[in-house]
């Protein structure tokens, strides 16, 4: 039987789907992978070296030559060339292959670290790192402009060193470098570049003054009503801000803790835009008397150690920029780091927050240091490099008092439970939900055992959304509906029956 016209065009319309259907699948899994922390090195295939790919803190602390002047443009040209030599040199040793080295080595240069290249491959050993620090001093620079001999005294170093895909060593150390650079074919290449001295990079800047307050921490997590994970997009309003905290402070608060992206802020270059609005929610609570707790790195997912110098100059220059922000309390390295461990490895996870923690500390002396722990599990981990112990806990009230007590057995520092809260999302996907009784009597009972530890605290949240971002929870509804109704006001912005137990 032939088939019929109405049948062909059924096929056509039928096939033309299909084919949109799969375009737009795949155009959606390459947006996922790479808006999910996937490593800087996997997403770039290790392409050759860029400035604003690989970005350490640099300086000149001498450029005084007595045969020839090293004019501006040419200091900042050698900068360039030195500093992508160093970024081909990471790729070489991640991947065992020469080809990143041929345009920053001399031909001497390439002979010495083909040698240490082949001795990697064959015992299948892959070194990954970064620096994060230059300290660069001009020793010599020839008369013709051809030859600068260096010595590169700080240079802050990171090395994880995988043999059969298992790590093996970390070091984290402060080196000097003896370092000859050729001007060859119109770029300065490496032909000598010799590691002088080691030292341990453990020690961390203590605070000069505590901020600690004496009286207890009680506050909310915020997120504008109209704009759910997305405090700094296009619905911020100082006006909403000034209303909420109006709220905030009625309820007898005194702190709020915020969330700043790390992609959202712009990376490793500051967009002025978010900075002014962050600077404006700083301004609105300082007049509002209640204090901030600002989260770094949020939905930052990429530990790898390539990109460590763009999270080290993202959190110099934001701390840089409100660390005399009288409202600024703490700054919270990162929300929720240890669910990171699985995909990412907890030794390196860890080894990221250490160096945050120290980049933080150096510029900020005053203000408290913390990590918002998943679970009181995770939360003594680096407890001695933090101020405050914070932790969340999503279980029920009868367990909570033994989590507590297992924690604070563990713990010589102040506590603070960070997130904690009750759903009362009653629908489709969870027909025998909490009622709003059922939450009132949740946060009762918690702000009586929280009061009577002494124990800081943020619950979470103030209000209920309308939608919860695919990105926070997924797509799954029966966990993302879940998530709209956390508050103690709801969509309408009526109270709810807990509003009373923290105006009480």
């Amino acid at each position: 039987m032939r088939p019929t016209k109405s049948s062909i065009k059924v096929v056509l319309i039928s096939s033309f789907l299909a084919i949109n259907f799969v375009v737009i699948y795949l155009l959606a899994q390459a947006y996922g992978f790479f808006n999910s922390g996937a490593e800087r090195a996997t997403m770039l295939n290790l392409t050759a070296p860029e400035t604003s790919v690989y970005q350490p803190g640099f300086s000149w602390v001498n450029i005084d030559n007595p045969s020839r002047s090293l004019d501006k443009s040419a200091q900042k040209v050698l900068e360039i060339d030195y500093l992508n030599a160093w970024h081909a040199r990471q790729l070489a040793l991640y991947s065992n292959d020469l080809k990143f080295l041929e345009d920053h080595y001399t031909d001497e240069g390439l002979v010495t670290m083909q040698a240490v290249l082949e001795h990697n491959a064959a015992q299948n050993i892959q070194i990954e790192s970064t620096t994060l620090s230059h300290e660069l001093d001009l020793e010599f620079y020839s008369e013709d402009g051809q030859i600068a001999v260096l010595t590169d005294h700080h240079v802050e170093e990171v090395q994880y060193i995988y043999q059969d895909e298992l790590l093996k060593a970390h070091s984290d150390e402060v080196t000097s470098y003896e370092i000859i650079m050729m001007l060859k074919d119109g770029r300065w290449r490496i032909r000598h570049l010799a590691r002088q001295v080691a030292s341990s990079q453990d020690t961390l800047e203590r605070p000069g003054t505590a901020r600690m307050p004496q009286s207890q921490l009680k506050g909310v997590n915020y997120y504008p009503q109209d704009s759910p994970w997305d405090t700094f997009g296009q619905n911020f309003n100082v006006e909403t801000l000034a209303d909420d905290l109006a709220i905030i402070k009625d309820l007898d608060l005194n702190t709020i803790r915020i969330f700043v992206g790390f992609e959202d802020f712009g990376k490793e270059y500051l967009i002025p835009e978010k900075v002014e609005k962050l600077k404006q929610l700083l301004d609105t609570a300082q007049q509002a008397d209640i204090k901030v707790i600002v989260t770094l790195f949020d939905f930052y997912g990429d530990y790898s150690v390539f990109d460590w110098p763009a999270s080290v100059k993202h959190a110099t220059a934001l701390v840089t920029r409100f660390k005399d922000h009288p409202a600024v309390l703490a700054w919270d390295i990162k929300n929720e780091p240890d669910l990171d461990f699985a995909s990412r490895g907890k030794e390196r996870v860890l080894g990221w927050l250490h160096t945050m923690i120290k980049t933080v500390r150096s510029i900020d002396r005053d203000a408290l240091v913390t990590i918002g722990w998943s679970n009181a599990g995770a939360a003594p981990l680096l407890q001695e490099e933090v101020d405050l112990v914070s932790f969340h806990y999503y279980g029920k009230v009868e367990g909570y008092q033994k989590t507590f007590q297992a924690l604070k057995n563990k713990v010589d520092k102040p506590l603070m439970l960070q997130e904690f809260g009750l759903s009362t999302y009653r629908g489709l996907w969870s027909p025998f939900g909490n009622s709003q009784n059922a939450q009132r009597e949740f946060y009762a009972h918690m702000l009586e055992v929280l009061t009577w530890e002494d124990t800081h605290f943020t619950f979470w949240t103030l209000y209920d959304f309308k939608d919860v971002p695919t990105g926070v929870v997924g797509r799954l509804p029966w966990r993302k509906k879940p998530q709209t109704a956390f508050g103690i006001l709801d969509v309408q912005g009526e109270k709810k029956a807990a509003y009373n137990v923290f105006k009480k």
